[in-house]
């Protein structure tokens, strides 16, 4: 009996430290497509926006190849590195820190920068000589990043 008790404390306290500590604002699933240089992948996912976070785990044949949380680290088939390096691997240029989070929310990038609304969302075009010539097109439930200088290739199409 008091075997029984110290295993059910020990669940309740270890699944009690499971719960997430940030409130989730919006769940959505996508499917995605990136390439780049350094990854070329695609798959279905789930993406959860808090407050102050984006998280996306990206899963191909039923494996995790992508786990994206903008305030840890970044696991890409299970090679984690900071959020700046995730961004000059996969834009090749290096951005902005946070720019990763404003394609996965449907944001305007670069402050708005060029910013052209259309009937079903926005086109942002975005260039700095030799280093990015990016395409950025958000329209009901599809957003599609193109950098044609540095051959990057981003769609998100939400479900």
């Amino acid at each position: 009996m008091i075997k029984n008790s110290v295993f059910l404390v020990f669940v309740v306290i270890f699944l009690s430290s499971c719960v997430a500590k940030r409130p989730i604002v919006e769940t959505d699933t996508l499917g995605l497509i990136i390439r780049s240089p350094y990854i070329k992948t695609s798959g279905n996912g789930f993406y959860r926006k808090g407050d102050n976070y984006v998280n996306l785990q990206l899963y191909m044949a039923g494996k995790l190849v992508i786990n994206y949380e903008s305030n840890t680290l970044t696991c890409i088939n299970e090679k984690c590195m900071t959020k700046t390096i995730f961004n000059k691997n996969v834009f090749v240029e290096p951005h902005y820190g946070n720019i990763m989070n404003d394609i996965l929310k449907s944001q305007p990038i670069y402050d708005a920068k060029n910013l052209e609304k259309t009937a079903f969302g926005f086109i942002q075009e975005i260039a700095k000589e030799d280093k990015y010539d990016i395409n950025y097109e958000v329209k009901e439930n599809t957003t599609t990043f193109v950098d044609t200088i540095n051959n990057v290739y981003i769609k998100i199409i939400r479900n």
